[in-house]
């Protein structure tokens, strides 16, 4: 299993966050692959749902967490940027 730790920028990973339309502070993670083409992939997530793009073209979107059976109380930031990254990695729902 891929053990990720989200709190801090790694060398593969950087965190930085955007203003959404509501004053309400969005996340972005940029990632790059560890595998493959190394390609970095932007993430943008938040409670229930995360978006994944790759050179302002959206390669992944999983907008609503309830939809797949998780709870809201489950369906943290933290675990939705570990998903999309698991996703990155698998290359799950998505091309390289």
């Amino acid at each position: 299993m891929l053990a990720i730790q989200c709190n801090k920028p790694t060398s593969t990973g950087s965190k930085r966050g955007t203003t959404s339309e509501d004053g309400e502070k969005m996340p972005i993670y940029e990632y790059t692959r560890r595998t493959g083409k190394r390609l970095t992939y932007t993430i943008e997530y938040d409670q229930g749902e995360y978006f994944i793009q790759r050179d302002g073209l959206m390669k992944k979107a999983f907008p609503d967490a309830m939809a797949t059976g998780m709870a809201p109380h489950e369906a943290t930031a933290d675990l939705m940027l570990r998903m999309a990254i698991a996703d990155i990695e698998a290359l799950n729902g998505m091309d390289e």
